[in-house]
């Protein structure tokens, strides 16, 4: 549960990025990360930003800490918490987490603070805030709806996207991809769906729409129920989802129903720091690491190379970064408007695991 993990670093909203710095003298760069309670990767997220905290304090230079913020409250609540992380934890560089909702109003504070932002969320309207020290460090949706359906052949697309504004954005986006990627691939109908939608009334909308395959663009565990029921109701079709399903809780959750199921992920490639972030990784925590750590880490990595470099005062002045840097992700590389440029592998789950084809 998300919930009981995320009282206890509530009640502690200053934290340390590693043991060690928290009995360092001086003052230190502080990155802040904005993490609502009901993030489903609360927990990941966090620990990636405190691992890439642990190697920026390796390094000569200032030492550096991550400040945790979030609550649950009124709409604009996340604005507050973001401006409490600037105001009263100092922090020079804002984690905007993957909820538009959230990351909007995030960047609206920097907007009028001037504190350079990472953001982790996928949907393309974040970079077109006009936010010049912003940068997107997660694929955007249109990346890896585009990978998705480059690599599969079907043609007629039912989508699943979650209830409100994150699905608006999220079925925006497909459509968009849908339309690049030509060969008369399309969005046929977008649903949104608070993952209950299963049995008599599962079975009527997927007869109805008749798909070629379907896309799963929800969380893991909600994404998870959904692909056990698609497959439990006979529907043999391709199955795809973004890259956060590659994940255990995603696995565990849909069992055999993750049988096949399309995933878009990094390209893998030979790097030192990827293998250095992952072996970190789990001697801080004692399991391997996710995307959502991974991209957390990357986006911690550059705002605390930003501050260590420009400091506090001109950090801003470093992004989008003109040259690219490496991260457990690969090459940390954007777009004059933040848009991070990626190449995405599109891996299937086969056994409960991913793989190749």
């Amino acid at each position: 549960m998300i919930r009981p993990v995320f009282s206890v670093l509530a009640a502690a909203a200053l934290l340390c990025g590693a043991p060690e710095a928290c009995a360092a003298d001086g003052p230190s760069l502080v990155v802040g990360l904005l993490l609502p309670p009901d993030e489903p990767e609360a927990v990941s997220i966090r620990q990636g930003t405190l691992a890439a905290a642990e190697e920026a304090n390796e390094d000569p230079g200032p030492r550096v800490k991550v400040a945790v913020r979030g609550r649950t409250g009124a709409w604009g609540s996340d604005a507050s918490e973001a401006a409490l992380l600037i105001m009263d934890d100092g922090a020079g560089a804002l984690i905007a987490p993957p909820s538009g909702a959230a990351s909007h109003l995030v960047l609206q504070v920097s907007g009028r603070t001037a504190v350079p932002v990472a953001s982790l969320c996928p949907d393309a309207s974040v970079t077109r805030a006009s936010i010049p020290w912003m940068v997107r460090v997660a694929p955007s949706t249109l990346d890896e709806a585009r990978a998705l359906f480059e690599g599969t052949a079907a043609s007629r697309w039912l989508a699943f996207v979650p209830a409100g504004r994150a699905g608006r954005e999220a079925s925006r986006d497909l459509a968009a991809a849908a339309a690049a990627a030509g060969g008369k691939r399309s969005i046929a109908r977008a649903v949104e769906t608070d993952d209950r939608v299963a049995g008599a009334a599962l079975r009527d909308l997927v007869s109805s729409v008749h798909p070629d395959a379907v896309l799963v663009w929800l969380d893991p565990v909600p994404a998870g129920r959904l692909a056990r029921s698609l497959r439990g109701m006979g529907f043999a079709g391709p199955l795809a989802g973004p890259m956060r399903l590659a994940s255990p809780a995603f696995a565990a959750e849909a069992g055999s129903g993750a049988e096949g199921l399309f995933v878009p992920v990094f390209a893998p490639e030979a790097s030192e720091v990827s293998a250095a972030f992952e072996s970190r990784y789990r001697r801080l925590f004692g399991a391997a690491s996710g995307p959502a750590a991974a991209i957390a880490h990357d986006a911690a990595k550059l705002l605390f190379d930003a501050l260590k470099r420009k400091g506090a005062e001109g950090a801003r002045r470093a992004f989008p970064p003109a040259e690219g840097i490496r991260g457990a992700t690969g090459l940390l590389a954007f777009d004059r408007n933040g848009n991070r440029l990626v190449t995405l592998q599109v891996r299937r789950y086969r056994d409960g695991h991913l793989v190749r084809g």
